[in-house]
């Protein structure tokens, strides 16, 4: 209980003084820092370092709204060593049991995190680079949510799964959910099924195949 507390606190000052960017990023380096601590402290300090892994929360627009995104687990692999070459290697990102709701608002407005800073334009090329080779997200569920027009979708038991083959430049991926549901305005909702494969080339999603039922 201390511990949710000084978590609390924590959490409280920094939306006060950074707003709800800082404490993303803030949260991002706790995560990342248990992942560096887990993969070189050994026996019990590194299963410790690990357990910090568990129970991820990133809040709404505010700490009244609904959570962006809540994990179980998740578990990141990092050859630590390839970071002294400025060329960060993640192998992999395994997430479980997660709920991820984006909304949107007649105003424009909208929940989704920015991770990103803004890079200027005069600004060379980065001196350090990042790879992420596969990223694995089971037992999930994503809501969407718009309350302008209004209509809604849940896709239940999502499972996806993004991979980087050794030589492409483009990622692969399947994703798949069942027991879904659109409501649109006020009419009956209605159930979806989905299977699909996808690439992911400069930021943008291609659907090579799309079975909804």
């Amino acid at each position: 209980r201390r511990l949710r507390h000084f978590h609390a606190s924590q959490e409280r000052f920094i939306r006060k003084h950074y707003g709800p960017v800082g404490w993303q990023l803030a949260r991002a380096g706790l995560i990342l820092g248990a992942v560096a601590r887990s993969v070189v402290l050994p026996n019990e300090r590194g299963h410790a370092a690990r357990d910090r892994d568990e129970d991820l929360v990133i809040e709404g627009l505010t700490p009244q709204d609904r959570p962006f995104l809540t994990a179980r687990k998740i578990t990141v692999e990092v050859p630590w060593w390839t970071a002294f070459s400025r060329k960060l290697i993640i192998e992999s990102i395994a997430m479980t049991d997660w709920n991820m709701v984006v909304e949107t608002f007649p105003n424009g407005r909208h929940n989704f995190p920015k991770f990103t800073r803004d890079t200027p334009a005069n600004k060379g090329p980065s001196r350090f680079t990042t790879t992420l080779r596969s990223v694995v997200a089971l037992r999930g569920s994503f809501t969407y949510e718009d309350h302008g027009t209004p209509w809604s979708t849940v896709a239940r038991n999502l499972d996806v799964q993004v991979y980087r083959p050794p030589i492409a430049t483009t990622y692969l991926g399947r994703a798949s959910f069942s027991n879904g549901s659109v409501k649109i305005q006020s009419y009956e909702s209605f159930r979806t099924d989905m299977q699909s494969r996808f690439t992911i080339d400069g930021g943008k999603v291609k659907f090579s195949h799309m079975d909804l039922t």
